[in-house]
């Protein structure tokens, strides 16, 4: 009774959220495009550039949540004095430069946001290499933070190319009252000439790479309007990650209405029971911010579901007592 519950609540909110075990999915993501891969150990000689392919009108087509299609397209680039550059995507919001890429081989994600400039990739990282995206401290004292490590690297043939794989593994590190604790988050893949070929979600289904235009070459079959087996819907909404996190007690979430329209914001938990209905309305365009107070809730994992019926987007909320 209690999974046919899940199965319900799930099925209302559009969500699917996956057992804790079957999270972590990349060798899954190799198995079922049944790219023969083989383990690389040693230092890479190649262009660490290649794993994050950079010119204006590279095209990216990937298979989401839902099984919708989501495209994403550079349409602009721009060169700083410090020899850094800034790509303008037309998934983020237009006037800000979703990456930033330095000299040395660093991606930095939002990169004028007011809480962004994450470190997210080290293109030039060999395997075993660690490097923090994000750190928080209060008075000096480390609060909690997030580490990138490459965890693995592959070579295989993927969208008719060969290409070198880097797992990247994101881990959440965080105080708990003096002991600095450390677990797995998430997962991204990199791959040579395709750039971001996978991306875990939290366990909602992965983003997957099915095709791409780099540098003029088309790999894979893009899926057009007229042949499109599967909706599309368009970026319509972005859901930001709580902050702090992980918490005692309150946190606060932001969010941006990009489409005006009735959208839902509810709190589950990781068994996919719901928690909370926070908000049930009709938004019009523009940013919000919520306020959560947890008081009276287990500590835990939490989910943070924004969704309109059409496409849905979720954070991963940590509660401490």
């Amino acid at each position: 009774m209690k999974i046919l519950k899940i199965l319900f609540l799930l099925q209302i909110f559009g969500v699917i959220i996956l057992l804790a075990q079957d999270i972590k999915s990349v060798n899954k993501f190799f198995k079922d495009n049944n790219i023969e891969i083989s383990a690389v150990n040693d230092s890479i000689d190649i262009d660490p550039y290649s794993f994050f392919p950079a010119h204006v009108g590279d095209f990216w087509q990937y298979n989401t949540a839902g099984n919708v299609i989501q495209n994403t397209t550079i349409t602009k680039d721009s060169l700083l004095d410090d020899g850094s550059r800034l790509l303008y995507y037309d998934d983020y919001y237009f006037q800000w430069p979703t990456y930033r890429i330095d000299t040395n081989y660093n991606v930095f994600y939002h990169p004028f946001h007011q809480r962004g400039n994450d470190l997210w990739y080290k293109l030039d990282a060999n395997l075993g290499d660690r490097w923090w995206i994000e750190r928080d401290s209060v008075d000096g004292e480390f609060i909690q933070g997030y580490i990138g490590a490459v965890d693995s690297i592959y070579q295989g043939f993927y969208l008719g190319i060969h290409a070198i794989f880097k797992v990247i593994s994101k881990y959440l590190v965080y105080n708990n009252n003096g002991k600095i604790e450390e677990f797995w988050d998430s997962d991204k893949v990199l791959a040579t000439g395709m750039g971001l070929v996978y991306e875990d979600k939290d366990g909602v289904q992965p983003d997957i790479l099915i095709a791409a235009i780099i540098n003029s070459d088309t790999l894979g079959t893009i899926v057009g309007i007229s042949d499109r087996p599967i909706s599309t819907f368009p970026n319509m909404f972005s859901l930001s990650q709580n902050y702090p996190n992980p918490f005692n007690s309150s946190t606060s979430i932001e969010y941006t209405i990009q489409e005006a329209g009735n959208y839902k914001f509810i709190i589950v938990n990781v068994l996919g029971e719901l928690v909370r209905i926070v908000k049930k309305k009709y938004y019009k365009k523009g940013s919000y911010k919520v306020n959560l107070d947890f008081s009276g809730l287990a500590s835990g994992v939490y989910l943070g579901i924004l969704t309109n019926q059409k496409t849905t987007k979720q954070i991963k909320m940590i509660y401490l007592k």
